[in-house]
């Protein structure tokens, strides 16, 4: 950290020249600078310590503007937040005196690091916003089921509402394009993580094919979009035969919101299923 910052205080120190040629050096510098904030654990105290050379010329707030900006991209701005209430920082030690804090806090769109004591999002919900962010970068398995570990408990993991948030997203995090096609190898890439916490659970393979039917009417049925998923979960062995059987079958009331538009979509798939089947049999 100490090189980091003897490094960045070389550049900052003439940074304020810079921008006479270089008009956009403060967006630049914070992308850089924020890009290095990846994950909520890591410490961003050194920011106080970091600006020190841009404080007399007055840029000090706008460049912390631009890191933390790039920074939410990031990891979001519910977990920016706790990283910049646990540095005891201020934005009044960045920005200029004769300025309004609120105001510049505001036009900057940051007023999210004015939150304190605000209530915690609940865990599915923080979930769907962690991993979909994850996913974006292209984050692996293993950095996946990291954060699950060691952010949601592991009962919830085996609840309805849990299995329904995960293949949402997953799914959701597969769509390319304008006309909303899912990307079937992205899928079979990310199908290890259903498969960890599905587990060959019945109830939460139906549970599963339900929250797919969802996002699907969600997305106003896009074409061939649910027929490619289930070709994939089906070939992965993220959900049976008989599961498949049994959603098509299910009368559930509360499930039955794009349920018919769905079934027609995949008429296909289950005329394949059938015709599998008679083979194996023979």
């Amino acid at each position: 950290m100490q090189q980091y910052l003897q490094g960045l205080h070389e550049v900052l120190e003439f940074a304020e020249d810079m921008a006479i040629d270089i008009p956009l050096i403060w967006e630049f510098l914070g992308e850089l600078m924020g890009s290095m904030i990846q994950d909520k654990r890591q410490p961003i105290d050194y920011l106080g310590k970091a600006l020190e050379p841009v404080k007399p010329s007055g840029k000090a707030g706008v460049l912390l503007a631009e890191i933390l900006r790039t920074a939410e991209k990031n990891i979001g701005a519910e977990d920016l937040n706790d990283l910049w209430q646990s540095t005891g920082l201020t934005w009044d030690q960045f920005v200029p005196s004769d300025e309004n804090v609120l105001d510049f806090v505001k036009s900057e769109k940051l007023e999210f690091t004015l939150w304190k004591n605000r209530p915690k999002t609940d865990p599915i919900a923080l979930m769907m916003k962690e991993l979909g962010f994850m996913l974006a970068r292209g984050k692996c398995d293993n950095d996946i089921f990291d954060w699950i570990n060691k952010n949601i408990d592991s009962e919830l993991t085996k609840q309805k509402d849990f299995i329904r948030a995960l293949v949402t997203v997953v799914c959701q995090s597969t769509i390319e394009g304008e006309s909303i096609r899912c990307n079937p190898e992205i899928l079979k890439f990310r199908a290890k993580c259903l498969l960890k916490y599905i587990d060959g659970d019945v109830d939460r393979e139906l549970q599963a094919l339900f929250a797919v039917q969802a996002l699907n009417h969600k997305l106003l049925n896009p074409p061939g979009f649910l027929r490619i998923i289930l070709d994939v979960l089906y070939d992965e062995d993220v959900i049976s035969e008989e599961t498949f059987y049994a959603w098509r079958n299910s009368t559930d009331p509360a499930e039955l919101n794009g349920k018919g538009v769905a079934l027609k979509s995949v008429k296909s798939f289950f005329a394949w299923l059938g015709e599998a089947e008679e083979e194996t049999a023979s």
